[in-house]
C-alpha cells in the first residue's frame, strides 16, 4: 500500500475505533502482511507443485535413459555382429548366385546345403535378436531416447518392417495375400521363438537339427531358395541389406563402414525404382533418417532416383 493510503486508512481507523494513528498504523501494517500472505500462498503451493513435478520428471527421464542405455549395452554387440555377419553373406550371395548354392528345389531335410542353411541362420539370428530387443525394450519409455539411443532403438523395427510389410512394394504388381516374397510378422516371430527356444543365444548346430527333424522353419528356408535378382524377394533381401549396412555405419567400428560407391553399388542391385523410393520414402515413417547412417543410405536411393529419372 501507499503512503497516502495507509494514512487515510489510519484516521478512519482513529475515528471509528478510537485508535491513535501509531496504533491505526501498526493495524493496518498487520492487516496488510496477512493479506499478502494469504494472497501469495496459492501462487506458491503451484510454484512448489510445479518444481516437485520437474523433479519427479527428471528423475523419471534419468532412469529411464539409464535403463535403455543398459538395455542397448546389452544388445549392441550382438546385433552388431548379427548384423555384419547378414551384411557379409549379402555381399558374398551377390557375387556367387550363379553357382546355385541356394537352390535346393524344397528338400530341405536333405544332408548337406551348407550354404542355404548358413545364411537362413544368419538370418534367423539377427532376426530373433531384433525381436528380443524389441520385446524387452518396451518395458522402457523410448521416448526420452536421444540421438542414436533412439536410432538403436528404431532400427530393430525396421529390419523388421522391410521383411514383413508390403508397403515396401508400393507400385508392384504383388498379391500380399500369399507370403511368396515377404513374411508374414506372426509368422516371423513364431520362426524366431521357434528357433531361439533355447535360450539367450541360438547356435547353429542346433538350428541344423531344428531344419533336419522339423518343417517349423520351411517358410524361411523357402524364402532363400533358389532366390535370385530381377525377383521381389531378392530386392527386399537387398532393401534389408542397405538397412544393414546403414545400422552398421551408425554403430559399427570406422573400419566396418560403408562408403558411398559401395552404398550405390548395393542399391544398383534393387531392380525395381518403385521399391528404391518406398524405400526411401519409408525411412522417416520408421523414425530414421537423423543418424548417419540413414542420411548416407537417403543419400544413396536418392542419387539412383535421380539417375533414372524416378524421383
Amino acid at each position: 500500500m501507499n503512503v497516502g493510503l495507509i494514512d487515510g486508512l489510519s484516521m478512519l481507523l482513529f475515528g471509528l475505533l478510537g485508535l491513535d494513528t501509531e496504533w491505526s498504523a501498526v493495524v493496518i501494517a498487520a492487516a496488510t502482511a496477512l493479506v499478502t500472505t494469504l494472497a501469495a500462498a496459492p501462487a506458491r503451493l503451484v510454484v512448489d507443485r510445479r518444481l516437485q513435478r520437474s523433479q519427479v520428471e527428471i528423475e523419471y527421464e534419468h532412469e529411464q535413459r539409464k535403463a535403455l542405455r543398459a538395455k542397448i549395452g546389452t544388445y549392441h554387440g550382438r546385433l552388431l555382429e548379427a548384423a555384419l555377419d547378414m551384411n557379409y553373406r549379402l555381399v558374398n550371395l551377390n557375387l556367387n548366385w550363379k553357382s546355385g548354392w541356394l537352390n535346393v528345389g524344397g528338400e530341405y531335410r536333405a544332408p548337406g546345403q551348407h550354404y542355404l542353411r548358413t545364411t537362413a541362420f544368419r538370418f534367423i539370428r539377427l532376426a530373433g535378436l531384433a525381436h528380443k530387443f524389441e520385446r524387452e525394450a518396451i518395458v522402457v519409455d523410448a521416448r526420452i531416447a536421444e540421438g542414436n539411443d533412439q536410432a538403436f532403438v528404431r532400427y530393430p523395427k525396421a529390419f523388421r518392417w522391410v521383411m514383413t510389410d508390403v508397403a515396401l512394394f508400393g507400385g508392384v504388381e504383388y498379391d500380399p495375400s500369399r507370403s511368396s516374397s515377404h513374411f508374414f510378422t506372426d509368422h516371423l516371430r513364431q520362426m524366431c521363438s521357434l528357433a531361439w527356444a533355447s535360450g539367450d543365444e541360438i547356435e547353429f548346430a542346433e538350428f541344423e537339427a531344428l531344419v533336419a527333424s522339423d518343417d517349423g522353419l520351411d517358410e524361411l528356408l523357402e524364402f532363400f531358395d533358389g532366390i535370385e535378382p530381377a525377383q521381389l524377394r531378392w530386392d527386399r533381401l537387398i532393401s534389408l541389406q542397405l538397412l544393414l549396412m546403414a545400422f552398421i555405419n551408425t554403430f559399427g567400428y570406422e573400419y566396418q563402414r560403408s562408403d558411398a560407391a559401395w552404398f550405390d553399388l548395393v542399391v544398383d542391385h534393387v531392380r525395381h525404382d518403385e521399391i528404391v523410393n518406398a524405400l526411401r520414402a519409408w525411412i522417416p515413417k520408421l523414425g530414421l533418417g537423423e543418424d548417419q547412417g540413414t542420411k548416407e543410405l537417403d543419400s544413396a536411393l536418392a542419387r539412383r532416383l535421380a539417375h533414372r529419372g524416378a524421383g
